[in-house]
């Protein structure tokens, strides 16, 4: 996947994190706006075309960089940990949502053994929630 090898390049832009309970996957940017915390989709905007996105406006910005409206919703649900199959939290888990997320926080460089316990700890939980 394209935009994966785009994320990894993004490190030396953003310092990135999961950030709150529900484990947003979240860039900040290293120019002096570290507070403006910015999705996978709304990163690569920026930094291949020097604009920036309202928060909501993934699916504009995805358009920017050539993704799919379907391609903006997986990638926006991986980055925001809604990796069930359906918009009710008691479907089950994606697998493909799952992969994606996974893939998409070890492309931005957060795949040191605690983040990825966070990870996996997230994911079980919400599996156990599930059963």
């Amino acid at each position: 996947m394209e935009l994966i090898s785009e994320l990894k390049a993004t490190r030396e832009h953003f310092d990135w994190k999961l950030v709150g309970s529900k484990q947003l996957l979240r860039g900040f940017r290293r120019d002096g706006e570290s507070r403006m915390s910015l999705a996978p989709i709304r990163a690569l905007c920026l930094a291949r075309s020097g604009r920036i996105f309202e928060d909501g406006s993934h699916v504009d910005a995805g358009q920017t960089i050539g993704l799919s409206p379907s391609d903006c919703s997986d990638i926006i649900d991986a980055a925001d940990n809604r990796l069930q199959e359906g918009s009710d939290a008691s479907m089950p888990l994606d697998p493909y949502k799952e992969w994606l997320r996974r893939q998409l926080i070890f492309a931005v460089g957060l795949n040191s053994s605690s983040n990825r316990n966070t990870v996996w700890n997230t994911i079980l939980t919400k599996s156990l929630f599930l059963l």
